[in-house]
């Protein structure tokens, strides 16, 4: 009988033991993988959302995270829909301010390939620079 410490001071049964090892050798890959599926399944719902294009209105960056330790680029952006304007922004983190800078400086007068949502354009997935 395979025997495991347990807080009573007594021996686990081995059924028991393996079910505690299934349950978390299930339980840590789920983890693990949890953001990325669900990544994977928002981002498959949003490429059924019609195309349009951005014009980039003001594009900065500055320090944020704890302690300002992260680098954060924000690009504003304005868009139609139906001859509505709506509005939006894209943040993407980086780890030193040349690459920050660069992609600002980049993005400035560019235009923004982007996705919105059907019924509510004010909602809006950035795909890429254009």
């Amino acid at each position: 009988m395979l025997t495991l410490p347990n807080r009573g001071g007594g021996p686990i049964s081995s059924r028991a033991a393996v079910l505690v090892l299934l349950f978390y050798s299930s339980v840590i890959p789920m983890a693990l993988f949890w953001p990325r599926l669900l990544r994977y399944w928002r981002l498959r719902n949003i490429a059924k959302w019609p195309e349009t294009e951005a014009v980039v209105e003001r594009a900065n960056w500055s320090y944020g995270g704890k302690e300002n330790s992260v680098l954060v680029a924000e690009i504003s952006y304005s868009y139609r829909v139906e001859g509505e304007r709506y509005s939006g922004y894209w943040r993407r983190m980086f780890r030193g301010p040349n690459s920050a800078s660069d992609f600002v400086n980049d993005a400035r007068g560019r235009k923004l390939q982007l996705r919105y949502k059907r019924g509510k354009p004010e909602k809006s997935f950035v795909v890429k620079l254009v």
